[in-house]
């Protein structure tokens, strides 16, 4: 949870922060032309274009049966071998 609130608290920062280098200023009632491209960058074009990334990331990679056993298998190693150091510690 806290992962995902850092990214949306960090992606809306960053996205005001390219609107504002744009030159888009809150204060005023009527906006620049850049200040509206600076807005349309940050806040749609640039997330958009990392979404799109993830998404040929993700297709790249497909989690099948096989797949999934390897990492099941991986986990259960991680787990079996963390468990005695765990219980030593405590």
């Amino acid at each position: 949870m806290f992962l995902g609130k850092f990214n949306i608290a960090v992606g809306g920062g960053l996205g005001l922060a390219i609107a504002g280098w744009y030159g888009l200023d809150a204060t005023t009632t009527v906006q620049t032309a850049e200040g509206v491209v600076g807005l349309l960058i940050g806040m749609a074009w640039l997330p958009m274009f990392f979404i799109l990334i993830a998404l040929v990331l993700i297709v790249l990679s497909p989690i099948n049966t096989r797949r999934h056993g390897i990492i099941r298998r991986r986990l259960d190693t991680q787990i079996a071998s963390s468990s005695p150091r765990r219980n030593a510690n405590a």
